[in-house]
């Protein structure tokens, strides 16, 4: 079963449950369960590799996250790129 609950620290919340006021649907995955209406069954099957691929990118830029994980100390010098959002 795939579950994206991402707690929020600021609101004290995931973001759905603030935004709907009710928990997250689960997503059961489907696996390829013979459904008579092909177009269904590809649907689904289509819908399982995508949710495979966000989760694996989502795993992937955790793990990148960690690994960049900087302390800062107080007074220190440090040099930071800034970049603009508008164009």
């Amino acid at each position: 079963m795939v579950q994206f609950h991402t707690f929020n620290a600021s609101i004290k919340l995931i973001p759905f449950k603030a935004l709907y006021d009710c928990d997250s649907p689960n997503i059961v995955p489907y696996h390829g369960k013979n459904i008579v209406v092909d177009d269904v069954d590809q649907l689904l099957l289509v819908r399982d590799n995508v949710l495979e691929k966000i989760t694996q990118n989502l795993l992937k830029a955790q793990m990148q996250m960690k690994k960049s994980n900087k302390l800062f100390t107080a007074g220190g010098r440090y040099n930071f790129r800034l970049e603009t959002w508008f164009t």
